[in-house]
């Protein structure tokens, strides 16, 4: 039988653990924090900000807890179910190894933020040949994995903003991506997905 609660847990440890050595390697290299919530090019990108740390706390906080303390299934939208489960387990894997490897392929390319100091880090190789966005991809998957996982309408309620926000962040930032390299972005996005590959 799964040990649903070791799994996610793992699964948390992993994914807080990958954006820590993420944040730490590139804060060396650039001499300066890759994580931007104090500046702001749109409004929008400054709500956005003002809400990612709420949100990660929330949803991971609500993983660890549905996992760890349990909800009345009563309580669920449907019967949770063991092959869901698998399936939801099983995404929410695939969705932090996209996440290493659209990172690893960043290098020190990667901010939480749209940086106007960024110059010539445009990476279009890799995962990023065919996803633009393999990043805020992995973030979809996860959350429809764990809304397989615990089917409770806690979770319904941050999909929804999760959804939307990543959409608009990725809208926001090639907006500016356009304003910094031009014709050779459009030019990429002609040749690429926003999010998915199909």
């Amino acid at each position: 039988m799964l040990d649903q609660k070791l799994i996610l847990t793992l699964y948390i440890f992993l994914f807080g653990s990958t954006v820590a050595f993420k944040f730490f390697s590139v804060r060396k290299k650039i001499k300066k924090s890759p994580i931007l919530l104090t500046t702001h090019h749109f409004l929008a990108e400054a709500w956005l900000k003002k809400a990612i740390f709420p949100f990660f706390l929330a949803w991971m906080g609500g993983i660890l807890w549905f996992s760890w303390h349990g909800v009345d299934e009563k309580s669920y939208l449907f019967p949770p179910q063991l092959s869901l489960t698998v399936i939801g387990l099983s995404l929410l894997f695939l969705s932090w190894g996209l996440f290493v490897l659209a990172l690893w392929q960043m290098k020190e390319a990667w901010r939480v933020g749209i940086d106007s100091t960024q110059k010539n880090l445009l990476v279009t190789t890799g995962i990023y040949s065919y996803i633009r966005h393999p990043i805020y991809t992995s973030l979809k998957i996860s959350i429809i994995a764990i809304l397989l996982i615990f089917p409770h309408v806690y979770f319904l309620i941050l999909f929804f903003p999760a959804y939307g926000g990543t959409t608009m962040i990725a809208l926001l930032e090639e907006d500016f991506l356009i304003s910094q390299f031009g014709e050779m972005y459009k030019q990429y996005m002609k040749t690429t997905h926003r999010f998915w590959y199909f």
